[in-house]
């Protein structure tokens, strides 16, 4: 009897696990497609209104009030997660801070190269790594299930 309720927790929590091994992987995905979205922003709100740093965080949080970018750059805590993606956004602010407006658009250029390549990447990932946790881990709590019972 024992046997087949711990079957069936380990065979819920391995569908948990899938779901959230999942969710890292799109969560990641979507953190790197916002990423040229602001790339765009701080080119155009530079090179037309020459904003301050601070003027475009504010302004870019009232017109993406649910950016995770915003969200990452106000909690400076480290995600695991999302730690070369934070590496990104924070190489972005300091050229931004570090370069003069003339050179900014070639900047920006090479960092949405370099962010497109790590969207494809993280989209292969995605189909991937996502996909298979997704098919695999119930796969293995049915098989714990039938090896406890």
């Amino acid at each position: 009897m024992y046997s087949i309720i711990a079957g069936i927790l380990i065979f819920a929590s391995s569908i948990y696990i899938c779901i959230a091994i999942n969710n890292i992987y799109k969560s990641r995905c979507d953190y790197l497609m916002e990423i040229p979205r602001f790339i765009n922003f701080c080119d155009g709100e530079i090179a037309f209104y020459k904003l301050t740093i601070e003027e475009l965080y504010q302004k870019y949080s009232e017109n993406y009030p649910n950016s995770l970018i915003i969200k990452s750059i106000i909690s400076a805590q480290d995600n695991i997660n999302f730690s070369k993606e934070q590496k990104i956004v924070e190489q972005i602010i300091e050229g931004i801070k570090t370069l003069d407006r003339q050179s900014h658009k070639a900047f920006f250029h090479s960092m949405t190269d370099m962010v497109n390549l790590e969207i494809e990447r993280a989209v292969n990932e995605v189909n991937v790594k996502g996909k298979m946790a997704k098919r695999l881990s119930p796969l293995l709590g049915l098989g714990i299930l039938i090896l406890l019972i």
